[in-house]
């Protein structure tokens, strides 16, 4: 411990403020926390007054906030309370137990929305993105095929919110049945299930893909669906929205996350009690582990681990370290470690997560385009606060 009881530790920031230790770090990246290295001490370290700064009722030397700011924006999509996620009133889970995507979107959407591919756009996508490398990343893909569908879309400027609804539906449409291994189509579930187990998948692996697409349609208001705003509030196009929010989606920190959950839950079955012992030592939890939206559990996570089918060789030695991390450190599983562990035990490919997670929450964009087409427009124009040198006079 350090000997200036003017510093807390991570832990002791942790239980002054009553949250958890990786919201903790969630402050830190977002600029409201200072971390700081001691000398002689491992870990990190954090001011008594800037902690306390936390708990004042105008928090930290804040100013007025503009009314752009993510945290003010009023929205009827999404609730997340008490670890529960809602969707329009709606709990996300129910909803994943009995609905297919597409009645979800329209449930998000308050519209109802045609999933058919346009035979002739289809053929025109299809031909375009065979001419990008077979290496390319799914969200990549997935970007290009967004855009290609929307320059063959003469209504792509209509904002209306059936308008956009209807955009929405062939984006997803089209982009899923414009996947290289895609060839029976159907559902939105169907073409993702072909893709990732191919031809005639089984009926287990296209229930996950339903309910995983349910789960992640939307998660109020994260780093892409404020891009998605941004860009609705200065009457980008819908297809333009969806290439926007698939800026930031397409980073490690979002996206990608579940690439990074698969490549860990790989060497945890290759080596469990190694990635146990180095898990329990290290400072932040693993790829996988651990929500800032959420205190105790990730419902989503909870919904599709609940129904694990998997081989035992995968099963238990997760199990048994999903135990210990929620026992010893209060790590729990969030899903982007549910989908790495459905890859695993499955031999689906490692771009199980980020294919599906992208797809799903391009319902979610497509929602939060229309909210904020009915707002005033611009409304995100930020002030920053200059901190350069002065001009001289």
């Amino acid at each position: 411990m350090p000997e200036d009881p003017r510093m807390l530790s991570t832990a002791q920031v942790a239980r002054r403020l009553g949250i958890r230790t990786e919201t903790v770090y969630a402050y830190v990246s977002r600029g409201v926390l200072t971390r700081r290295r001691l000398p002689g001490q491992r870990g990190s370290y954090f001011s008594l007054d800037e902690v306390d700064a936390l708990t004042r009722p105008q928090g930290p030397q804040r100013t007025r906030r503009s009314p752009g700011l993510a945290d003010d924006i009023r929205t009827a999509i999404t609730l997340i309370e008490g670890d529960r996620l809602y969707f329009r009133g709606v709990e996300a889970t129910e909803l994943a137990r009995r609905h297919r995507f597409e009645q979800v979107c329209e449930l998000l959407w308050q519209q109802p929305a045609d999933f058919t591919p346009d035979g002739r756009a289809l053929r025109r996508v299809r031909s375009a993105a065979s001419r990008l490398p077979a290496d390319a990343a799914m969200t990549t893909r997935l970007r290009v095929l967004v855009e290609l569908t929307g320059l063959q879309d003469p209504a792509r400027g209509d904002l209306a919110p059936a308008a956009v609804a209807a955009a929405g539906a062939r984006a997803i449409t089209l982009a899923v049945h414009a996947l290289p291994r895609v060839q029976v189509g159907g559902t939105v579930a169907d073409c993702l299930a072909e893709q990732l187990a191919g031809p005639r998948p089984s009926a287990r692996v296209r229930d996950l893909v339903r309910r995983a697409l349910v789960l992640l349609a939307d998660h109020d208001m994260a780093v892409s669906t404020t891009a998605a705003r941004v860009a609705a509030s200065a009457r980008a196009n819908p297809y333009a929205v969806l290439a926007t929010a698939l800026g930031p989606f397409d980073s490690p920190l979002h996206g990608s996350a579940p690439a990074a959950a698969y490549r860990w839950f790989a060497g945890a079955v290759a080596d469990p009690q190694r990635v146990l012992t180095d898990a329990l030592a290290a400072e932040r939890p693993p790829a996988g582990f651990g929500h800032r939206i959420y205190r105790d559990r990730d419902p989503r996570a909870e919904h599709l681990l609940a129904r694990w089918q998997g081989p035992r060789r995968v099963g238990e030695p997760l199990a048994m370290i999903r135990g210990q991390l929620l026992e010893r450190r209060g790590w729990f599983p969030t899903s982007d470690a549910a989908l790495a562990a459905y890859a695993l035990g499955w031999g689906l490919p490692p771009e199980t997560g980020e294919l599906i997670f992208g797809v799903a929450r391009m319902a979610g964009w497509i929602a939060h385009a229309i909210e904020e087409y009915a707002a005033e427009p611009l409304r995100f124009r930020l002030g920053g606060v200059y901190v350069g040198p002065r001009p001289s006079s």
